[in-house]
């Protein structure tokens, strides 16, 4: 499928609104023709653009980067920011951290959580995945993000980990199951149609494609961080 044919299949309907502003399709088919491909190299074929704001507190698990990409990171949240004219959002997180998150759960036996993270890290080595393409949650969230290429590794760790932890883990959220996870690195969020748009022109002129050794695997609570614990990957 190429991109262009993507854009078109991504409900389209759902940028009706948009479209009054400016003729959606055309404007990432020209301008920015790598914009929002992300979903291709997932499992599901239509972008969720109804995904719900997180509920908080909530215990993400996450997937942490090599110290140089973190920074990397940091400074994309920054600058596309100041760039694009709105809040750094990730960086006024209490605990925020860059991440690419296989869960999301509201409560849990963390003991258990803890003993099962630490288990599956030891037996999975470090890997790389490639930023290719950015990406979008529309609506009540207005999440940008960069979108990793999936890869064996990726999505099989996803799945290793919906086994061994969603058993511990009360409310599972939805769209982070098995066949359902759009793999994402948040750059900002609540944004709205518009700021998504000068956002998405920053982020891609000047921080893809970008490569990323994912290094430990852990928990962020937010907004607290009082259970933030990370686990290192075998070397």
């Amino acid at each position: 499928m190429s991109v262009e044919g993507a854009v078109y299949s991504i409900k389209g309907t759902e940028f009706s609104t948009a479209e009054r502003h400016l003729n959606w399709g055309t404007y990432i088919r020209t301008r920015y023709p790598r914009l929002l491909p992300a979903f291709l190299h997932s499992r599901s074929p239509v972008m969720p653009t109804d995904m719900p704001p997180v509920k908080l507190p909530a215990n993400v698990i996450g997937l942490f980067f090599d110290a140089a990409t973190e920074k990397k990171i940091r400074n994309a949240w920054a600058d596309v920011a100041l760039k694009s004219g709105v809040s750094n959002k990730m960086a006024e997180m209490v605990n925020s951290r860059p991440h690419i998150s296989l869960g999301i759960f509201e409560e849990g036996q963390m003991d258990p959580i803890f003993s099962e993270l630490a288990s599956l890290s030891a037996s999975q080595p470090r890997f790389f995945v490639d930023f290719e393409s950015l990406g979008l949650f529309d609506g009540a969230r207005g999440t940008l993000f960069f979108g990793p290429a999936t890869s064996h590794a990726l999505s099989d760790l996803h799945q290793r980990c919906h086994d061994r932890i969603g058993r511990f883990a009360k409310n599972w959220n939805e769209h982070y199951l098995p066949e359902k996870l759009v793999f994402h690195c948040s750059i900002n969020i609540g944004l709205s149609k518009q700021d998504l748009l000068r956002a998405a022109g920053v982020a891609l002129d000047t921080h893809l494609p970008m490569q990323a050794q994912v290094e430990r695997m852990g928990i962020l609570q937010l907004p607290d961080g009082k259970a933030n614990r990370s686990f290192a990957l075998a070397g």
